[in-house]
């Protein structure tokens, strides 16, 4: 029996940090089912990029300037139904926070994560987000 080809997850991540943006570009595409379909450097562009573009997931960095990630967040939820939103943040971040988080917020959403993709977040968001040994965190 042949099954429909897979789709990707469809992501637009969100980050007023250059290096940080990389660092998440840099690991979203070693996962060979995320389609990267948008990077926004402030609140207001990735508003913009989730209305045009429909993502299956947005990540946020928890302080963005121009919207808050709070209304993004909130904005999201009441116009784009398909769409769920991770908030990141590297403060005071573990790789079981990270896993917490996402939780977390997928309850909060009513989703129920699967044990793969909690451990995709807590292996690839944690390693991204925590600053290695002898390392300053990016500000």
């Amino acid at each position: 029996m042949n099954e429909p080809p897979h789709r990707p997850i469809r992501v637009v991540f969100a980050d007023d940090h250059p290096l940080t943006r990389e660092g998440i570009r840099a690991a979203l595409q070693q996962a060979p089912d995320i389609e990267i379909v948008g990077e926004a450097a402030d609140g207001l562009e990735a508003q913009r990029m989730v209305a045009e573009l429909r993502p299956d997931i947005l990540l946020l960095d928890l302080v963005m300037p121009g919207l808050p990630s709070s209304e993004i967040e909130q904005w999201v939820r009441a116009h784009c139904e398909g769409t769920t939103v991770l908030v990141l943040t590297a403060h005071g971040i573990t790789p079981k926070t990270v896993e917490c988080h996402v939780t977390r917020i997928l309850d909060k959403l009513g989703v129920r994560p699967c044990r793969e993709a909690l451990a995709w977040a807590r292996d690839n968001l944690s390693e991204l987000l925590l600053p290695s040994e002898g390392s300053n965190p990016p500000a």
